[in-house]
């Protein structure tokens, strides 16, 4: 670990501000080579007090208990990269996979989703949320409609629909005729109902048509990429939802919501992009090392499930595609796939499904590079993503350094066991159980006169049997089986405090009556040791793990140093 530079107590942080090097104005403290800012610490009383406008009258122990908390974070995090676990080649995998995809959403989304949905459409997209519609409708599909199993032609699903509205208009009830013929499979249970809706929500013409319509106005047949929908408008509302002067903030959910009804055409450019991209930068697939590696993740897979230690690096840097300035080899389809690459294996030992991975990695790779060159690093939506994802990131890291220094430093032997089981014996008893049979009734009266019958003789399993109002006890012929004192409230309490093999009640339970029959009783005992080693494991470890990370928290504070803006700090 690094020299001692300031020591401080667990639970007491020393402000030291004279003679260091000055913290910046929006730092509220920093902890060896990481600050948290203010933003961070806001960030973090929010999460705790979230009905607070301001924090000014938050208790400051309360508020220091949770800067305490960030700090030993920090702590960790320093020690974390002390260890080279930023270099770990899981956590950091992850880490540029998921970076990578959040460069390539912002990529697609300017280049393709900004080409199909305009600023004008995002506008009056916003201006339509004002208001919801409540709908109802009957879909006649067609074979080859989306997610159709219809076997009815198209020109078929027209007439049928034609059938329909004129019934509908007749009088006919739309939630009738949405059981009897819509091909939605949630008609069944909703009856057509789709509830309320804003814009956005719906298929470009089912929508256009919805909020056309005035309430109790039916429509004639609408054609989506679902099929024929006659449409009826039950109501029509404000938007509960919809905050005034707020489209900027909105502005990314309207573009996911109206890019359902687009992602054809989206595709299309998509594709055509792609094309040119690829052409641009010379990509060429090489087939015949893809053949190469469906032969040699076969002859792996015959020993059993594959990761990525079975492969070296002579493997790893097989290329499979190549393009100007870069390629795709095997270790960055390997390394994509990670931990699951297991599941996946038999599918790269595909030629052709091997051939569409490495088609779709080489593209994503291309996308990523081209985005990476043009600065959408930069973009403030990227930027807020990416520290998103650092936090978690950092987030694994204290948590494998903390693996580490607390978890793997704790050993525990069956002798380590024994002697605990023995210091702590009153903690491992198994508590009192007693035999008990139970009719449950929600008539009083009728509970007294049952148990009469019992006490003289009348046999109370076959009482049980006939009476019981508890269904699930009734097939076991009212039988309980043995019970603790906690299993089901007064009854097991009432029992236990009546003994072996008499008869008990009326008891008031739930919205009835129970009477018991008592059978054996298992008086208290101290568990056996084997019967205790499992929960005594556990114990220790629980204890032995808190005690470890207070001394390693001990040695962090004394490792690293923890400088406290106090002048920032009174002012939240």
């Amino acid at each position: 670990m690094k020299h001692v530079f300031i020591k401080l107590t667990l639970l007491v942080l020393i402000v030291v501000l004279a003679g260091c090097q000055k913290i910046s104005d929006d730092t509220v403290a920093k902890v060896g080579k990481f600050e948290i800012t203010v933003d961070d610490y806001k960030n973090e009383l929010s999460k705790r007090f979230s009905n607070k406008e301001s924090y000014a009258d938050v208790d400051s122990s309360l508020k220091m208990d949770i800067l305490n908390r960030m700090i030993e974070e920090k702590l960790f995090l320093n020690e974390a990269y002390d260890q080279d676990i930023n270099e770990d080649p899981v956590i950091m995998g992850e880490y540029k996979k998921r970076k990578e995809g959040i460069i390539g959403d912002k990529y697609y989304e300017k280049n393709v989703v900004d080409k199909v949905i305009s600023e004008d459409e995002l506008k009056e997209a916003y201006n339509k949320n004002k208001e919801e519609v409540k709908a109802s409708h009957v879909l006649i599909a067609y074979k080859g409609a989306t997610r159709s199993r219809a076997t009815r032609s198209k020109e078929e699903a027209k007439k049928l629909a034609n059938q329909i509205y004129r019934k509908a208009n007749a009088g006919k009830s739309i939630k009738y005729l949405a059981e009897k013929y819509s091909d939605d499979p949630s008609a069944k249970q909703n009856k057509g109902d789709l509830g309320y809706f804003s814009w956005g929500k719906m298929a470009g013409p089912f929508q256009e048509k919805a909020f056309s319509l005035k309430p109790g106005e039916i429509s004639e047949p609408v054609l989506t990429s679902f099929g024929y929908h006659i449409i009826k408008v039950d109501d029509k509302r404000d938007n509960p939802r919809f905050i005034a002067n707020n489209y900027d903030k909105e502005k990314l959910a309207l573009k996911q919501r109206l890019y359902k009804g687009v992602q054809a055409e989206a595709k299309a450019v998509w594709d055509s992009l792609v094309s040119k991209l690829k052409s641009d930068d010379n990509f060429k697939i090489n087939d015949e090392d893809i053949k190469k590696v469906n032969t040699l993740i076969s002859e792996k897979l015959k020993k059993g499930k594959i990761g990525i230690k079975d492969f070296d690096d002579s493997e790893k840097s097989i290329v499979l595609s190549s393009w100007d300035n870069d390629n795709c080899d095997l270790g960055y389809i390997l390394d994509y796939y990670g931990q699951q690459l297991s599941s996946y294996g038999k599918n790269l030992a595909n030629f052709d499904k091997l051939k569409k991975v490495v088609e779709n990695f080489s593209s994503s790779k291309i996308i990523v590079g081209i985005a990476e060159k043009e600065g959408y690093e930069n973009d403030p939506d990227v930027k807020v993503d990416i520290d998103k994802l650092q936090a978690i990131t950092d987030s694994r890291m204290i948590k494998k350094v903390e693996q580490i220094l607390v978890n793997n430093a704790i050993k525990i032997d069956d002798e380590d066991i024994k002697k605990y089981y023995e210091e702590h014996q009153d903690t491992f008893k198994k508590q009192a159980e007693i035999e008990v049979w139970e009719i449950y009734l929600k008539d009083k009266k009728l509970a007294e006169k049952l148990l009469k019958q019992a006490k003289s003789g009348k046999n109370f399993e076959k009482l049980a049997e006939k009476y019981t109002e508890d269904k699930y006890y009734q097939k076991k012929k009212g039988y309980l089986g043995f019970i603790k004192s906690f299993s089901r409230g007064d009854i097991s309490k009432k029992a236990l405090a009546a003994g072996p093999n008499v008869f008990v009640g009326p008891i008031k339970y739930k919205q009835g009556w129970s009477i018991l029959k008592t059978g054996q009783e298992k008086p208290e005992r101290i568990k056996t040791l084997d019967e205790s080693k499992g929960l005594a494991r556990s114990k220790m470890k629980t204890e032995m793990t808190k005690n470890r990370k207070e001394e390693i928290k001990k040695e962090l504070h004394d490792s690293y140093s923890v400088e406290i803006n106090e002048k920032i700090l009174g002012k939240i």
